[in-house]
């Protein structure tokens, strides 16, 4: 505002030579970091025995990360790029470091289980989805090498659950010693990743496609509820309580 001018209020009508400007944001649940606990412990000694990849398909938004080496810390926490959609389904990929077919004893993932844990309504609290592989109890088990090496694994996602950040945690654990609980401190010889996830309204029941932005009345919104300023990029949208997809 001009200084030497009053401002009556932030809703004036009054304001010179200057311009006013709207920030929208986006109130969430919750802070998405507030109710998990770190688990802990340690990774196997070789460095070798680490998930050098973790990707998904079928999400709204699709993650995928990769490592050359083995992390610092038996915990990896990746960024919070995972959306998806009440109801739907979708594959989490891990992919470990694998040593091959060697003459000596090959210290990588092959010789742990894996436990996928999930949390979708965001209270802090892990559900074991599944595990992969089964303990040794004295003796090695050939069949979990291929099967806690390269992990498919499908997600259905409770269609009854709000907006909201939740969690995916994966644990691996050596074969030959019993998990406690998704928060444990005593992680052997394994890894253990966390998968930060948004849940974002459904695409389903789109009431309008439009292929020029010349009729566009009213505000656009994206999916997520924040206001969309300037020309939108193709995609989805809620345009007077309605979702459009916009292309050109």
């Amino acid at each position: 505002q001009n200084a030497w001018i009053s401002l009556l209020s932030p809703n004036a009508k009054n304001i010179t030579e200057v311009v006013a400007y709207d920030i929208s944001v986006n109130v969430l649940d919750h802070d998405p970091d507030v109710h998990y606990l770190t688990p802990g412990g340690t990774m196997h000694s070789s460095g070798q025995a680490y998930v050098k990849q973790i990707y998904t398909t079928d999400a709204l938004s699709d993650i995928d990360f990769s490592w050359n080496a083995s992390p610092e810390s038996v915990y990896t926490c990746v960024d919070n790029e995972l959306q998806i959609e009440p109801g739907s389904t979708f594959t989490l990929h891990l992919v470990a470091n694998d040593l091959g077919n060697t003459s000596i004893v090959r210290q990588d993932l092959r010789y742990n289980i894996a436990y996928i844990y999930t949390d979708f309504d965001g209270d802090g609290q892990f559900t074991l989805d599944r595990s992969y592989g089964s303990s040794f109890s004295g003796a090695n088990t050939p069949a979990n090498y291929s099967i806690v090496m390269n992990i498919d694994h499908p997600f259905s996602v409770p269609e009854n659950i709000d907006t909201r950040f939740g969690r995916i945690r994966v644990i691996y654990h050596n074969a030959w010693k019993t998990l406690s609980d998704p928060n444990t401190k005593d992680i052997y010889e394994g890894q253990a990743i966390d998968i930060p996830l948004e849940v974002v309204s459904g695409l389903a029941g789109v009431d309008n496609i439009t292929t020029d932005d010349t009729s566009r009345d009213g505000y656009i919104y994206d999916i997520l509820g924040r206001r969309v300023i300037g020309t939108p990029a193709p995609g989805f949208y809620i345009i007077n309580g309605q979702k459009v997809f916009i292309q050109y």
